[in-house]
């Protein structure tokens, strides 16, 4: 398991914003922690309350895909939170034709638990 870090600026734009989401989506679904921070450079540190804005919005964002671990904290001139992926539930899936849910529903074929018809 790795953690992967997330940088952003404390005016950091949607477009900017949903990349770097959808990014962390990936990360998450990967099994990896993600670190998010804002980093203020010079006066910039006066938007403290935007920077925890986004991370909570950020957090808020990856509901389905994370837990908090680490809810925002200033540190020096970085605000970070920390997430890291929530448990993966068994609906995926599985690789066997034995699975009770795939031979019930019809989804194993050959062995690989792939759906018929896909």
């Amino acid at each position: 398991m790795n953690v992967k870090e997330i940088r952003f600026g404390p005016q950091t734009d949607d477009h900017d914003y949903n990349f770097k989401l959808k990014h962390a989506k990936g990360f998450l679904e990967d099994g990896d922690k993600v670190k998010a921070y804002v980093f203020f450079k010079g006066r910039s540190i006066l938007f403290k309350e935007q920077g925890e804005v986004l991370l909570l919005r950020f957090a808020n964002d990856l509901e389905d895909y994370a837990k908090v671990d680490q809810m925002p904290v200033l540190e020096g001139k970085r605000m970070t939170i920390q997430l890291s992926p929530k448990e993966r539930s068994s609906e995926k899936a599985c690789c066997c034709e034995t699975c009770c849910s795939c031979t019930e529903s019809g989804n194993a074929e050959n062995g690989r638990g792939i759906r018929k018809g896909a």
